[in-house]
Formats: C-alpha cells, structure tokens, sequence
C-alpha cells in the first residue's frame, strides 16, 4: 500500500510539473505571437511609411521639374494646360447662384484673381467668385 501511494504522490507531482510546464510553454507561446504581431505590424508600418516617402520624393521631383520648366516656358504655358483640362469648359451647363436663381452659361476661363468666368446664355460675360454659384449636374 506504501508503494501505491508513493507511486500516486510521484504521479501527482509528475503531473503538477507538466502542468506547470504547460503554464510556462503557453505563456511563452503567446508572447511569441504577440512578438510575431508586433514585428507584423511593424513591418507593415515601415512598407506604408517607404511607400509615403517614395510618393512625397516623386512629388518634390515633379515640382523640382515644373519650377525649373517655368523659368523656359514661362507662366502662360502652365495657364494655358490649366485651361485645357479646366472641368466643363466650354460646355453648356446649368449653375445655380447663392439665392437659388438657376441660369445657362458656358464656362471660359478663370481669371488670374482666380474668378470663374462665364459665358451667359445672353452672351453677356459674368465672373464669378468661389462659392458664389455651384454647378448643377
């Protein structure tokens, strides 16, 4: 009978250290995932903030490019490209004002004061501040 609960005490403690064991290995796997999410997240950081950094370099670039074209072709040549892909011009097109007054007009230009100009349906040639009338479309 003392060997049965000899063996019974040495099966208990067996038991007790693999649980304990157990314990230990679990906690340690966790904290390997949450190492492994962290260096997954901060992988991930740093391709968005390479990624940034390449799309703010191309930038910078492409104004470097522009500012140095200016100085040889000059203002006009960049207002006039501004023109050409200016949103719905020369188009007929319905506007309505601050008061709710709709009206027809074409849209000319836009004025160095940075004031839309526009064509009325009575060829009378009205600018326009920001704000001042909105598109209908």
């Amino acid at each position: 009978m003392k060997f049965l609960k000899k063996q019974v005490e040495k099966t208990e403690k067996a038991a007790d250290y693999a649980a304990n064991r157990l314990k230990l290995l679990e906690a340690a796997e966790k904290q390997n995932a949450e190492k492994d999410f962290i260096e997954k997240e901060r992988k991930k950081l740093s391709d968005e903030t390479n990624n940034l950094t390449d799309q703010l370099e191309k930038i910078t670039n492409q104004l470097k490019f522009n500012l140095e074209r200016l100085g040889r072709v000059g203002e006009d040549f960049y207002w006039n490209l501004y023109h050409q892909k200016l949103f719905k011009k020369d188009v007929v097109s319905t506007f309505e004002n601050t008061m709710g007054n709709r009206f027809v007009g074409k849209i000319i230009r836009v004025s160095k004061e940075g004031k839309l100009e526009v064509l009325l349906d009575d060829d009378i040639q009205a600018s326009f501040d920001i704000k001042e009338i909105k598109m209908l479309y």
